[in-house]
Parts: C-alpha cells; structure tokens; sequence
C-alpha cells in the first residue's frame, strides 16, 4: 500500500492524502483495481504521439500512429493551430470551437 500511495502521489494534482484515498478505494473495488493495472500495464506500449500531428494516438508498437483528429475527414486541412502541448489541444477541443488540424510542439 505505502508503495501505491507513493506511486498514485506523484501524479499532478494528487497529494498524500488523495493518494491515500486512491489506494484504499482501489482495494475496496478490487475488479476496478484489476481493470485500471490492466490498462496500466499496456499503456506505454499503446499510446504514442500521432505521428502527424504529436497528438496521443492508439496503435500497435512499432505502427505508424494516427490520432482521431488526424484521421476525421471533416477537418479542414487548410486550417492548421500550433499548440505548445497536448493539454492545450485538449483545451480547445473542450470549447469546440476549432474545426481544423493540430501540431503540438511540445507533445506531452
């Protein structure tokens, strides 16, 4: 457990306590718990950056990956946003207001 709320408090936004909330309800919800070590366990194999535009993209490791964004037609292609990091694509993706495609040059 001390070893879990270590790991769980290292992530942004997630103190001690949290951590420690985290962990308890992780073993009061044990198929959650193996649920979320599954995708865990995967993840970095997975999930990569679009290698069009830096965006997070799903695919097999060692495929060229394409994000959801690159690969919808309806996006206009004439128009580009530079973004410093996949958190501010996410933003703007939030608001909607943005039709067009992405680069990230900061990727994560």
């Amino acid at each position: 457990m001390r070893r879990l709320v270590r790991l769980l408090a290292k992530l942004p936004g997630v103190g001690e306590k949290t951590a420690q909330r985290y962990a308890l309800e992780l073993v009061r919800q044990p198929q959650v718990a193996e649920e979320l070590g599954a995708e865990l366990a995967t993840l970095a194999s997975r999930v990569g950056p679009c290698a069009r535009c830096g965006h997070l993209a799903e695919g097999e490791p060692g495929a060229e990956r394409r994000c959801a964004i690159c690969q919808d037609p309806r996006r206009d292609p004439s128009s580009l946003c530079v973004v410093g990091r996949v958190q501010d694509l996410l933003a703007l993706e939030r608001a909607g207001a943005f039709r067009g495609r992405y680069l990230v040059l900061g990727r994560l």
